[in-house]
């Protein structure tokens, strides 16, 4: 991948996307703020030997946190406890 100008804590951090771009025994989920550069990450996608398969670029702040994780993780019904008094 072409390299950019990187700071040392950011390169450890492509240095990481790279290890993890060469198996297929991983799950990435990239998380930053606005503007950090997410989706340049991403692209490391591209150089993986899962190349072929599907990136999800998901916007979290349009989900609630619960919605999120039932879209992200699946859910099961809602399960009833009583409380014994």
């Amino acid at each position: 991948m072409n390299k950019f100008l990187l700071t040392k804590g950011i390169e450890k951090v492509y240095d990481k996307a790279d290890q993890g771009a060469q198996t297929d025994k991983v799950t990435v989920l990239i998380l930053g703020d606005s503007g950090t550069g997410k989706r340049h990450l991403a692209l490391y996608h591209k150089n993986s030997i899962r190349k072929d398969g599907t990136v999800y670029p998901v916007n979290c702040s349009a989900f609630g946190e619960n919605l999120l994780e039932s879209r992200l993780f699946g859910y099961e019904k809602r399960r009833i406890y009583r409380r014994q008094c």
